[in-house]
């Protein structure tokens, strides 16, 4: 069940890195196997279709052999062949896998539930739709971002044709390149800002659609609120657990760089296919941190206590 007197409290940036970290290590065995079973196979195809060897042992031998120009072009396809169905999981099956990883970590620390692997599993392919129609909301949001600044821009570039005090402006902004990059760094600096503001007030979503059983919409109202004055916290704990996790793979795919030294590609590619789906066994982090987050911001303002009521009755 969960532990009253620590999340009775919000929790600083630290102490949910810690309590994720103890989280993991404690249910180690259902969080690796739920990832050996469904996410980590996916990865490792992948990493072994985009594996560098061939490529590599290519460039190093004479580029006036046709064979060896045919050769190269397949590495190329290859490669494309990992990153586009990389990108397509992550797009759609890896919300199913994110999902049983979350509600897996809710029902363990509020319910004192273990789930079964297959039934987390189960349970985050009946949701991973939602995701995928949030991402389709998020780019129709996006495109009409892009829409507006091309219409912005067409508006400041006529009232400069039609205005000499702003056509003056840009022409000394333009004689001045110091301030020019002074204000490109600002604008940069402001999307920048922007993009990392709404990416903490929706980080939230997909906790809310596996635990609260809501669709994306309502999700995203969700996150909202309990992201509400927690933008600067969840925003650290967000970007140090990403460079944690982001080290610790790294750690474990650095041997992947060694096998680029195998001539023979086909042992190379199972090589760096099996390092790049070792470094996934870290990936649950990557849920259980926001999934934490999302319970203290619960817990907070009493919602936890609320269901365990209903649940009991």
């Amino acid at each position: 069940m969960i532990k009253e007197n620590y999340f009775s409290k919000k929790l600083s940036c630290g102490s949910v890195l810690d309590y994720s970290a103890e989280f993991f290590r404690g249910n180690l065995k259902p969080l690796v196997i739920m990832t050996l079973i469904f996410h980590a196979p996916i990865m490792a195809v992948c990493y072994a279709l985009m594996s560098p060897s061939m490529l590599y042992n290519n460039i190093m031998t004479d580029y006036a052999d046709d064979s060896t120009l045919d050769v190269m072009m397949i590495s190329v396809l290859l490669t494309y062949l990992g990153y586009g169905i990389m990108m397509l999981y992550h797009s759609t099956l890896y919300f199913a896998y994110a999902g049983g990883v979350t509600k897996f970590t809710y029902e363990k620390i509020v319910n004192g539930e273990t789930m079964k692997t297959g039934k987390a599993l189960k349970f985050g392919f009946k949701k991973f739709g939602w995701m995928i129609l949030y991402q389709f909301i998020l780019i129709f949001a996006l495109q009409a971002v892009i829409i507006a600044l091309y219409f912005i821009i067409a508006i400041v570039a006529l009232i400069t044709v039609f205005s000499p005090v702003v056509a003056t402006f840009f022409e000394s902004m333009a004689d001045n390149p110091v301030a020019l990059v002074v204000v490109i760094l600002l604008l940069v600096l402001g999307i920048v800002a922007v993009i990392l503001y709404f990416s903490v007030r929706l980080s939230l979503v997909l906790p809310a659609i596996m635990i609260d059983n809501c669709d994306c919409i309502t999700a995203i109202k969700r996150s909202f609120s309990l992201t509400k004055k927690r933008v600067f916290r969840t925003f650290w704990t967000a970007a140090l657990g990403t460079y944690v996790i982001n080290l610790a793979s790294s750690a474990l795919t650095a041997i992947a760089s060694l096998f680029v030294l195998f001539e023979g590609s086909l042992v190379s590619r199972i090589c760096y296919g099996v390092s790049g789906g070792i470094s996934t066994l870290v990936t649950p982090l990557v849920f259980i941190i926001p999934t934490i987050i999302f319970i203290n911001a619960k817990k907070q303002n009493g919602d936890i206590d609320f269901e365990q009521r209903i649940k009991e009755v």
